[in-house]
C-alpha cells in the first residue's frame, strides 16, 4: 500500500469514459467537494475496482441515463459512491451480488458473476467494505468505505506494495469485455507466454475472457496457464503445447465442451490428460454425458474456488502416482500403469519401436516421431506424462536390460552383447555399463549365476 490522491484517480478513470459517454448521451461525471483525498491503498488495485463498477453501470445503464461517482468521508473512513440510474437489481440478485460466479436469471442484469466478486476480494485486502443496494427499474448504488490512515495495514503490507503491473495488468480485458468495441483489449491468446517453467501447465478453454482471466490470477502463482477462447481453438492447443491438465466449459459456440473432449480423449497422443468439465449446466443426464465422453471431473458453477485448486492438485497427484505403478515387460522404474485403452496403445507401439531398434546404434528420437507420426514436443511431453522419464534415459535403460538379459543368458563376447545392443564400441559399452550397474560388464558375466 501506497499513499495517493483518491480524487485524482477518480477523475483518470473517468476520463477514460468520455468517449462511450458521448455516444450514448450518458452523463457520466464525479461529485466530490474535496479538491484531493490522500488514501493508503494499493494504487493499481482501487484502480481496476472503480474501473469495474463504472464499467458495470455503463453496461445496464440505457442511453440518456447518468452515472455519477462521488467521493466524500465518513466516520473515519474515505467512501466511493457509484450510482446509476440503470436497470437495477431484484432483492434475490442483490443478496447475491459479490458471490463468485452468481448470474442474475433475468437479461436486464445477467452478467458472468466475477466483476462485484472481485471488487469484494480486493476491497477486503484493503480492510475496507463494499455494499450495493438497488431496486428493479430504479438504478444501482455501490458503496466502498477504506479506512483513513496505515494504521490498519501490517508492516508486509506497507513494506511491500503489489504492482498492478505484475498483478492485474495482464487481464486488462476482464475489466473492459462489457464495453468493445469502445476499447480495444489484449489478444490474450495471441499474446499469450510459450515459455514456461517447471510448473505444470494447465490449459483454460472457455469462450468467457472474464472466467479465464479470473481463473488465471487465482491459479498462476502456483500453475503455468495456457488459454483457447473456443473449442477449436482449444483443440489446437491441445495438440501443440500437451498440457498436464486442462479445465474446459461445457456451453461454447461452435466445437461445445463434450466434442472437445470427445477429440482429445479418442486421441492417444492427448488421451492421459485429465479433463475438469466447468459448467453451469446442472442436470443428472448433462453430467453423465460429461463421464461418458471419459471427463475426470465434473464441476458446477457456482462453485467454491478451492474446490476447483484442490481438484486440479488431486487429478495431477493421482496422473503422478499411477506413473509408479507395476507394469511387465518393462523394467521397475520405467513402470506405468493406465486405465486408458489409448493410452497403452501409445506406451505400446512407443515401446515397440523402441526394442525393434535396440540393435540400430543410429536410432533416434526423430525416428519415434516420424513411427508415430507427432512432433518431438507432442512425444517428449507424452513419454513424460506417462512414463516419467526422459526418451533417451528410456532408451539407454532398455538397452542396458537387454544388454544384462545377454550377459547373463547368452554365451557371447561383451563386444557382441555391445553390437547387439545398439553401442557404437565395446569400450563405450563398458563404460556407460559401469557407470549404471556399479560393475563392469565382464565382472557381471562373470557373476551372471548370482543374477
Amino acid at each position: 500500500a501506497t499513499q495517493f490522491d483518491l480524487v485524482q484517480l477518480a477523475k483518470d478513470v473517468i476520463d477514460t469514459y468520455q468517449q462511450i459517454s458521448r455516444k450514448r448521451n450518458i452523463d457520466c461525471r464525479l461529485l466530490t467537494k474535496f479538491p484531493s483525498l490522500m488514501v493508503w491503498a494499493d494504487n493499481g488495485m482501487i484502480d481496476k475496482v472503480l474501473f469495474n463498477l463504472i464499467s458495470n453501470a455503463f453496461k445496464f445503464t440505457p442511453d440518456h441515463g447518468s452515472i455519477s461517482v462521488r467521493i466524500d468521508k465518513f466516520d473515519n473512513y474515505a467512501r466511493i459512491i457509484v450510482e446509476d440510474t440503470g436497470s437495477g437489481m431484484s432483492e434475490d440478485v442483490i443478496t447475491h451480488a459479490f458471490d463468485l460466479f452468481y448470474q442474475g436469471s433475468a437479461d436486464s442484469h445477467k452478467g458472468s458473476g466475477l466483476g462485484l466478486a472481485l471488487c469484494k476480494e480486493l476491497i477486503q485486502l484493503h480492510h475496507g467494505t463494499i455494499s450495493a443496494s438497488s431496486a428493479k427499474k430504479q438504478g444501482t448504488v455501490i458503496t466502498i468505505a477504506l479506512p483513513e490512515g496505515n494504521a490498519h495495514f501490517n508492516k508486509d503490507e506497507l513494506a511491500h506494495p503489489v504492482n498492478p503491473e505484475e498483478t492485474l495488468n495482464e487481464v486488462d480485458q476482464y475489466y473492459t469485455v462489457d464495453l468493445l468495441p469502445v476499447f480495444q483489449t489484449r489478444d490474450t491468446e495471441k499474446n499469450q507466454s510459450t515459455q514456461w517453467g517447471n510448473k505444470p501447465l494447465l490449459l483454460l478453454v472457455d469462450d468467457n475472457p472474464e472466467l479465464r482471466g479470473f481463473i488465471k490470477i487465482k491459479l498462476q502463482e502456483e500453475f503455468d496457464i495456457l488459454e483457447a477462447a473456443d473449442g477449436m481453438q482449444g483443440v489446437e492447443q491441445v495438440f501443440e503445447f500437451l498440457p498436464d491438465l486442462i479445465v474446459c466449459d461445457v456451453m461454447m459456440p461452435g466445437k461445445d465442451g463434450n466434442a472437445f473432449l470427445k477429440v482429445i480423449k479418442a486421441d492417444i497422443r492427448t488421451a492421459h490428460i485429465p479433463v475438469i468439465l466447468l459448467t453451469a449446466m446442472t442436470s443428472r443426464e448433462q453430467q453423465i454425458e460429461g463421464f461418458r465422453n471419459q471427463a475426470d471431473a465434473y464441476i458446477i458453477k457456482p462453485f467454491d474456488f478451492g474446490v476447483l485448486t484442490s481438484t486440479i492438485r488431486s487429478l495431477l497427484a493421482n496422473r503422478s502416482k499411477v506413473k509408479g505403478h507395476v507394469s511387465a515387460n518393462i523394467p521397475a522404474n520405467l513402470r506405468v500403469h493406465t486405465s486408458k485403452k489409448s493410452d497403452l496403445k501409445f506406451i505400446s507401439d512407443f515401446r515397440s519401436i523402441v526394442e525393434n531398434n535396440i540393435p540400430n546404434e543410429n536410432f533416434s528420437v526423430e525416428a519415434i516421431c516420424r513411427e508415430l507420426g507427432i512432433s518431438k514436443v507432442q512425444l517428449y511431453r507424452k513419454v513424460k506424462a506417462l512414463l516419467d522419464i526422459n526418451i533417451n534415459e528410456y532408451i539407454l535403460q532398455v538397452r542396458l536390460q537387454k544388454a544384462k538379459y545377454y550377459l547373463q543368458h547368452e554365451n557371447i563376447s561383451v563386444a557382441e552383447v555391445a553390437s547387439k545392443t545398439g553401442f557404437s564400441s565395446p569400450t563405450y559399452f563398458s563404460t556407460v555399463f559401469k557407470n549404471k550397474e556399479g560393475v563392469s560388464p565382464s565382472v557381471f558375466k562373470g557373476g551372471r549365476s548370482d543374477h
